[in-house]
């Protein structure tokens, strides 16, 4: 596996363990600026402050949930080149659907392993990792 190299990352989410199996994957990855809130709305004024090139965020979150972060960030020219990867209960379609729909670069399913963990990630950081906002850029032109 590649190195993350020196990637800012915000992982976003309210349960601590999960915060600290995402840390410590990115850390094997190389990634050392790592940042973590308990929500979205938290994120969205840390993202005021710092940029970041990677958010990993939680699926259900309060009063900003992970769909809602992605598509704000998304909306916005200056976040819009931002890596994204929501984590969403295993066995919920309905939300992986959306989830890619709205332009998220991956999916992170739970209950995860530290090998499945790795993987969105990795996938995230490749070349050609902005394949999802690219489709979700062209939906909503043909739309």
């Amino acid at each position: 596996m590649t190195s993350a190299g020196p990637l800012a990352t915000l992982i976003i989410g309210e349960h601590s363990s999960i915060a600290a199996a995402l840390t410590a994957v990115l850390n094997q990855l190389g990634a050392t600026l790592i940042d973590h809130v308990p929500n979205g709305a938290a994120a969205l004024l840390l993202m005021r402050e710092k940029s970041y090139q990677l958010l990993i965020s939680d699926w259900a979150m309060e009063p900003v949930s992970g769909l809602q972060l992605l598509k704000f960030v998304r909306a916005e020219p200056e976040l819009a080149h931002v890596r994204f990867i929501i984590a969403c209960p295993r066995g919920d379609r309905a939300a992986e659907i959306a989830i890619r729909e709205a332009g998220a670069d991956g999916v992170l399913v739970e209950p995860s392993s530290p090998e499945s963990i790795k993987r969105p990630i990795f996938h995230v950081l490749q070349p050609d990792a902005n394949a999802g906002r690219k489709h979700a850029k062209a939906r909503s032109k043909n739309a």
